[in-house]
């Protein structure tokens, strides 16, 4: 195996790890949004200040999979077609719920 290779693998199984900690980051972003806007409903406040782009997680998690989409197109330089899209489909079938 080629050092390119390798390299290729190990970028992509760095971006499938980057896509799960975005995806989870912008998940308690929002659970904690749900928490809050429960909370000031019981309270009698606005509920309306509560948005998820405010939230350093999620635009935390955003910027993970960004970094991580674009970390994707050198995964396809430097392995080939076929095992590269192996990790991509992966990273789509979990993003998905499956």
């Amino acid at each position: 195996m080629g050092s390119k290779f390798v390299a290729g693998v190990a970028i992509a199984l760095c971006t499938t790890c980057m896509n799960a900690a975005g995806l989870t980051l912008q998940k308690l972003s929002h659970i904690k949004i749900e928490l809050d806007k429960d909370k000031a409903r019981r309270e009698g406040r606005d509920i309306s200040q509560y948005k998820v782009t405010r939230q350093k997680k999620w635009l935390i998690g955003l910027a993970l999979m960004g970094i991580a989409s674009l970390l994707s197109l050198a995964v396809f330089a430097l392995v080939g077609q076929s095992v590269a899209s192996s990790f991509a489909g992966e990273r789509r079938l979990r993003g998905c719920g499956g």
